[in-house]
């Protein structure tokens, strides 16, 4: 009897259970209908016998037989009307072909059905007008359980949102049902198809990068003109636009369904940033600041009046991030970034990050913010304030800060851009890299060296395949400021040249006025007068990061007309002046608009050049190994033969 029990309850239960559509046609119902009943036929022939057997010694008792085989009559009628009611709730119709096998609906009165109301009226002019979805996703309108359901079908699974409903069933008139080809199940989510219909539809990915694959979904892009667009020969889909922010994102398991908790998107993204206010007073070059805090950085933002006041009394920090929201999406990653604005006219920065699951849950990683500044935002005796911009900032380039910032630094239009393409820059095979075009080496193979290299064997040096070597001459004290020879300088410079090997110099400068930098450079061409210099003379600015050094608190603009000073004096003498700097000191530490007449000799040691701007000499590596050098030797290449001009 217990086994009877089951039947019935799995029967009367199975529409909340996940069910195999290949069981929808009506002659597997007839089976299993046929099934039950044989199975009910041999439990009531064995219970007369165990009646009989207690008969025995037992009076017949007639009440419990008759209660008995009514029991037997309600089950079996229990029974079939359970699978009655499945053979017509699955029977299916659809204006597409999304349902394979289609059954007609007709058997389903509107009497029995009751009166039904529709979300959307007319689904099906909607569904047609449908221009932009996901790859390999098509939509129709499909009847289900004999009521009107919107479908996005990706030929192995489906999507279904429900459009009808009964009049009298108003809390049932939402519902989502997935299916993944061998069951579905349905989720009780908010959706609105008064709207615009591909919003609702979902991508797909491996966003787990595990193999797998999940549906996600991203509600409230209700907006004007949103829309999901895959560029042009790529797996890339990106939302973009203004007002994009979807309210929240759902993911589920294609295999399992498991459906990770929703995330807020905008409260995620708030919650990267925190603040701290403070009141200057009008005497100040902003009423009030804004500091912006973004895990261990820092940023300082002019305020008004109003907008202190607000957060301080009326807990309205007015920092935007909706209005200007973009997500790519591809098989196995999301990645969101926006602008961070107070107003239309006060603009702060970007943020970045990547959506990552991880218990169950949807969350942020890696999140990035950067400000927008201007290139002498970190001038020493600044004091760092930071004053929003009135547009959005979409020329730029990123320098990373003293104390973990990121600055976004609008690029100058008067300075020339790089034309050299990077992918091109490979191993040669022995040991260096080289710059290629069309197949063709482009560049000339060289190496820096100082006292650092020790005594070095220059002919071994040629032999390997440098090319061309820039020997450090000297430099000033970075306390007294006393003017130094390297002490290897004459013998790298005359073993070099003895050994085929065209040469450059260069100087660590500690000038911070323009006299003490044509002084250097005095000491300079007084120490090359009558040698064969055919490679620049350089002028080496940096900052000492190890030591508070005398040149360290110059600020851009003096150290700009220091470094024109030493470059034109050298000129002046007939020589090639040159410039030494990294990413970060050629933009933020030199004014690159004064410095166009001069070539740029440009230090990164990593595989991705983002520097904007144009250079003629590569440092792209400290850590290089040279035949004839111990310990480790500068790398570099040239694209212009100098000893050829």
């Amino acid at each position: 009897m217990e086994e009877i029990k089951n039947t019935q309850d799995d029967l009367e239960n199975n529409t909340q259970e996940q069910i195999e559509f290949k069981h929808w046609k009506e002659t597997d119902k007839e089976q299993d209908l046929k099934e039950v009943l044989e199975e009910l036929e041999d439990i009531k022939d064995e219970i007369p016998s165990q009646e009989k057997k207690t008969t025995k010694k037992k009076k017949f008792n007639g009440w419990k037989f008759l209660a008995g085989t009514e029991g037997i009559l309600l089950i079996v009628l229990a029974t079939t009307g359970g699978i009655w009611y499945l053979k017509e709730k699955f029977k299916s119709t659809t204006t597409g072909t999304d349902v394979k096998d289609p059954e007609p609906t007709s058997s389903i009165s509107e009497e029995k059905r009751g009166i039904t109301v529709r979300l959307e009226e007319d689904l099906a002019s909607k569904v047609e007008q449908i221009s932009e979805l996901p790859s390999s996703f098509s939509a129709s309108v499909t009847k289900l359980f004999g009521y009107e359901y919107l479908c996005f079908s990706n030929g192995e699974f489906k999507i279904y949102y429900r459009n009808e409903y009964e009049q009298e069933d108003n809390m049932q008139r939402l519902g989502v049902i997935i299916d993944n080809g061998r069951r579905f199940t349905e989720f009780d989510w908010y959706y609105d198809l008064s709207g615009k219909l591909s919003l609702l539809c979902p991508v797909v990915g491996d966003f787990l990068q595990d193999g797998s694959r999940q549906l996600l979904f991203l509600e409230g892009r209700d907006s004007v003109g949103s829309s999901v667009k895959g560029e042009e020969n790529s797996k890339i889909w990106k939302l973009s636009g203004s007002k994009e922010l979807p309210r929240k994102l759902r993911l589920v398991d294609l295999k399992n369904f498991q459906e990770y908790e929703s995330l807020n998107l905008l409260q995620a993204m708030q919650n990267v940033f925190s603040f701290e206010f403070t009141e200057l007073g009008t005497s100040q070059l902003a009423e009030a600041v804004m500091t912006l805090i973004v895990g261990e950085a820092k940023y300082k933002y002019a305020i008004s009046q109003e907008t202190y006041t607000n957060a301080m009394y009326d807990d309205e920090i007015g920092l935007g991030l909706e209005d200007y929201f973009t997500m790519e999406i591809s098989e196995t990653s999301i990645e969101i970034s926006t602008i961070a604005y107070l107003s239309e006219r006060e603009y702060l920065g970007e943020l970045t990050a990547k959506l990552s699951l991880q218990e169950g849950m949807i969350g942020l990683s890696g999140a990035k913010y950067g400000a927008y500044v201007l290139p002498n935002q970190e001038d020493p005796g600044s004091d760092g304030i930071i004053i929003p911009r009135t547009s959005i900032l979409s020329d730029r380039v990123t320098i990373l800060g003293s104390n973990k910032e990121r600055y976004l630094i609008e690029l100058s239009n008067r300075v020339e851009r790089r034309s050299h393409d990077f992918n091109n820059f490979i191993d040669d095979g022995n040991g260096f890299k080289a710059y290629y075009e069309n197949g063709e080496k482009r560049s000339i193979c060289g190496i820096d060296v100082s006292k650092y290299q020790g005594e070095i064997d220059w002919k071994k040096v040629k032999q390997a395949g440098v090319e061309y070597a820039i020997i450090r001459l000297g430099f000033r004290g970075m306390n007294e400021g006393t003017l130094e020879f390297d002490p290897y300088f004459e013998q790298n410079m005359k073993g070099a040249l003895e050994a085929g090997i065209p040469i450059g110099i260069y100087f660590f400068s500690q000038a911070i006025t323009q006299e003490e930098a044509k002084q250097e450079a005095e000491f300079v061409l007084n120490a090359v007068e009558g040698q064969q210099i055919t490679y620049p003379i350089v002028f080496d600015t940096e900052v000492v990061t190890t030591y508070d050094a005398r040149a360290n608190k110059l600020t851009r603009y003096d150290r700009t007309q220091i470094a024109k000073a030493f470059m034109d004096e050298i000129r002046t003498a007939g020589y090639k002046p040159m410039l030494y700097a990294n990413t970060k000191w050629m933009i933020m530490g030199l004014d690159l608009e004064q410095l166009t007449e001069y070539d740029k000799w440009y230090a990164y040691y990593g595989d991705t050049i983002t520097f904007p701007y144009e250079f003629q000499m590569l440092q792209y590596s400290d850590k290089g190994s040279v035949p004839g050098i111990k310990g480790k030797v500068d790398l570099n290449v040239s694209f212009i033969d100098y000893s050829m001009q």
